[in-house]
């Protein structure tokens, strides 16, 4: 039975030898640390979208309106209406626009065309909603 516990505390010292210092997970550099960030989630408004363009020739000129369709085509407006149309006192190609959701529209329409831009005349009251373009040569 002696030698029993003799082997015993044997053993047991020499485990003890052998894990005394550092054990493996005190040798083992330390675990990195994981940081997970998460950005903001910002609500802002979908992009305002483009007013439809009408264009209006009031010059007389054959194909004037639709020369001026293609130009705003290719520079990506949506030109949905062109035709001819009589409106007093305008001498030059201005660009018009009815509130204030047309008007960034209108204003890349004027600078596209080297034209001015102008809220609504009375004259277009009648016309559809979006952005005209009277053009006269």
């Amino acid at each position: 039975m002696l030698l029993f516990l003799g082997t015993i505390f044997l053993l047991l010292g020499w485990q003890a030898l052998s894990s005394s210092g550092k054990s493996d997970d005190e040798s083992a550099p330390p675990p990195s640390a994981v940081t997970t960030t998460t950005s903001p989630t910002t609500t802002s408004k979908p992009p305002a979208k483009p007013a439809e363009v009408h264009i209006y020739n009031i010059s007389g000129q054959d194909g004037l309106a639709g020369r001026t369709r293609d130009e705003l085509v290719a520079a990506g407006f949506n030109v949905v209406n062109v035709d001819d149309l009589q409106v007093p006192d305008v001498t030059v190609t201005t660009v018009y626009w009815g509130d204030e959701a047309e008007r960034a529209t209108a204003e890349e329409v004027g600078k596209k065309l080297n034209a001015p831009v102008e809220k609504r005349i009375p004259e277009l009251a009648e016309q559809p909603a979006g952005v005209i373009v009277l053009v006269t040569g």
